[in-house]
């Protein structure tokens, strides 16, 4: 399981089960079928000499790896990675919209963070919210597409078609998702909600029309386009035929009522309709009523006669009366619930003979005129799922055009160069979350050949993770066509982007948060090789000792340095030290930090990134900033000057004294002694001084 974690990605649970569904495929089928024309000899297992009958068949499957997004037109991109970068959020949109209309920011009461990306954008979008996730769990690698949002985006975003944008979102909003009301309708359910929603949908399905129609410049916008030829004549036809059949006044007057028909529309039915709530009905019924009533005991004091649908004309009473009614031996009991209990008598036989069973005759005609008029609109099906769906793709569109135009945020120019150039770029989510404040700070990063590989170190604290993720977003937002919180930005199509943020110890994962973070970078490498790739690494080598941590860093950087097609990769890390000594002269290499500034024991972060290296993490600063006690801060100032000048390290450890320096030079005296052993025979006397060092038995 640890091994396949480096080859497939756990999380596409679709991908998963399609190769399992392969393998039990092949796992059925006969060997020599699969093999065609392939000599069995090549593929049976065992010497030369073994036999062909007795040896054992292998089918040898593709290697396993990742589709290159160019080939389906799509990115790759694990739902992890936009986790990572903070696209979607496990938080319900409810909690941050409150938060953003009172400019409250900060994290949720649960310890999630309460804004996403997604969420940013999201919030400006009615109808289309599905469509618009669909776009951010895949966003296109086609520049065509991309370009056709983007030129879409900037005709929404023109400050002349400001009053046309606001009626194009309001009537959006009134269009509904017709699937599953369709869906019910082939059931032959269509509760007075969904027929109201249908209506609506077409209605304003034609006030879109007419806005797109009468707006200069549509031809402009591809997503207009795209609209206006999904609208069709036949949303017409159906708001009259609706409006013709199904009376809403009668839904609004009687919840209960599942088929009420307008007048004029069957003659039959209202014809029914009159005979049944005619005046000479309820006369008869309550002429006959108390007919019954006098042949009753006298202790009974109600009773009546009424119309129940399912049983006809019957004789009600209270349930306390039953007993006395059955005396007279003139009624027969058809049911009892709760408190009442309905007989049938010579009453209710004299109204059945004249009237019949009109109530359910009337259901009847009522339930086929709407089942008629389902199939009227199943017919036309296929043109309202179509231009619904049209329509969540303009509502989306239309989102991601609001979003920019509320944030100032700057369209990006697509380029088939392999190089990714942000001028002054920010965090999108960090630029909501910090306006007020006035405390942004824009950063530029420019990855062109040679030297695509950065490493970015500096300060506790100093914004390393949120420049990484800023880097990343803007890259992909510009693949979404979305606008890009940049001044400018001119980004490569790209086959995927990958990330690696050390993740917390779970039993689920069954492995450590070290562990995990190495299957990350183990999947990373096999599936960008000869890939556009943007791979974003923070802290890799983090949860293992120093020296291991560094060169595992080391290791990888120049692993991707030395890559034919090299990947855009940024990585953060405080092994500034032992990265700058091994890669400072690595060409495709280029080392970043963080500005800050020192006031006295105060350490001012400046978030600004420049060229270069830091010559510390400052952790002591930034701990006595978080409270940490003073006591423990001035401690560890101590041991780290000690350990930075190479000094000794000495201190009580219960009544014994102990010398750092003293054990480095144990530690060197062993490794002579190994060293002099090497030669014939080496390992048995390295194996004998180690069982003499233990104590152990030879």
């Amino acid at each position: 399981m640890i091994y396949l974690r480096t080859v497939l990605d756990l999380s596409q649970d679709v991908s998963l089960r399609s190769i399992g569904a392969l393998l039990q495929w092949i796992a059925t089928r006969d060997y020599l079928q699969l093999l065609g024309g392939i000599d069995f000899q090549t593929v049976c297992r065992g010497d030369e000499d073994s036999d062909v009958e007795t040896a054992v068949p292998r089918v040898v499957i593709a290697t396993l790896g990742m589709y290159r997004g160019a080939d389906f037109g799509q990115l790759v991109i694990s739902y992890r990675t936009l986790r990572d970068l903070h696209v979607f959020s496990a938080e319900t949109p409810s909690t941050w919209r409150t938060r953003l209309n009172s400019n409250r920011f900060g994290t949720g009461s649960d310890g999630t963070e309460d804004l996403s990306v997604f969420q940013l954008f999201e919030r400006h979008c009615s109808l289309g919210r599905s469509r618009l996730r669909s776009m951010f769990l895949a966003p296109p690698n086609s520049r065509h597409e991309v370009e056709d949002r983007l030129t879409s985006l900037a005709y929404f975003s023109d400050p002349e078609n400001r009053q046309f944008i606001k009626a194009l979102s309001q009537a959006l909003r009134n269009i509904k998702r017709v699937d599953y009301i369709l869906l019910n309708m082939c059931r032959g359910e269509t509760p007075a909600g969904e027929w109201r929603s249908i209506l609506s949908t077409c209605k304003s399905i034609l006030v879109v029309q007419d806005l797109i129609a009468g707006t200069s410049r549509r031809d402009e916008c591809p997503a207009l386009v795209a609209a206006f030829k999904a609208c069709d004549k036949v949303f017409a036809e159906l708001v009259v035929i609706i409006e013709n059949v199904v009376d809403f006044q009668a839904f609004k007057e009687n919840p209960d009522e599942k088929f009420p028909v307008r007048e004029g529309v069957d003659p039959e039915l209202d014809a029914k309709r009159l005979r049944l709530y005619s005046a000479e009905m309820d006369k008869d019924m309550k002429r006959l009523a108390r007919t019954e009533m006098e042949r009753l005991p006298a202790e009974i004091k109600d009773g009546c006669i009424n119309y129940v649908p399912c049983m006809g004309f019957v004789f009600r009473t209270k349930r306390a009366n039953e007993r006395a009614v059955k005396t007279t031996r003139t009624m027969e009991l058809v049911a009892s619930m709760d408190d009442e209990s309905f007989f049938r008598c010579n009453g209710t036989a004299l109204l059945h003979e004249k009237y019949g069973n009109v109530y359910d005759e009337l259901m009847h005609l009522q339930h086929a005129i709407y089942r008629q008029l389902q199939r009227q609109v199943l017919t036309h099906a296929t043109t309202l799922l179509n231009a619904v769906d049209t329509f969540c793709t303009l509502d989306a569109t239309l989102a991601l055009a609001l979003t920019g135009n509320e944030l100032n945020f700057a369209r990006p120019q697509i380029t088939e160069e392999n190089i990714c150039v942000v001028v002054n770029g920010i965090h999108p989510l960090l630029e909501v979350m910090e306006r007020s404040r006035g405390t942004v700070k824009a950063n530029s990063w420019i990855s062109v050949n040679p030297a695509r590989v950065f490493v970015v170190t500096g300060p506790n604290s100093s914004g390393k993770s949120t420049f990484l993720r800023q880097c990343a977003l803007i890259a992909f937002l510009a693949h979404l066509g979305a606008p890009v919180p940049a001044q400018k930005a001119k980004i490569a199509l790209l086959d995927t982007i990958q990330s690696s943020f050390y993740s917390d110890e779970t039993m689920r994962n069954e492995a450590s948060g070290f562990a995990v973070q190495c299957q990350q970078i183990a999947f990373i490498m096999k599936t960008i090789e000869g890939a556009r790739a943007l791979v974003v690494v923070d802290e890799f080598g983090k949860g293992t000792q120093m020296t291991e941590g560094a060169g595992l860093c080391v290791a990888f950087l120049r692993q991707m340095a030395l890559m034919p097609r090299r990947p855009h990769l940024l990585m953060a890390s405080h092994y500034q030290r032992h990265l700058y000594a091994f890669l400072a002269n690595n060409s495709a290499i280029n080392f970043l930090t963080f500005s800050r500034h020192l006031a006295g024991n105060r350490l001012v972060q400046l978030y600004s990134v420049v060229p270069g290296i830091t010559t510390s993490s400052f952790a002591s600063f930034v701990s006595r900033d978080a409270g940490l006690v003073e006591e423990v801060v001035q401690h560890q100032e101590q041991i780290s000057s000690k350990l930075q000048n190479n000094q000794a390290i000495t201190g009580e450890i219960g009544n014994q004294t102990e010398n750092l320096l003293n054990y480095v030079q144990d530690v060197l005296d062993d490794v002579t002694t190994l060293v002099e052993y090497s030669g014939p025979g080496w390992c048995d006397h390295a194996q004998s001084h180690e069982d003499a060092s233990t104590g152990d038995p030879a």
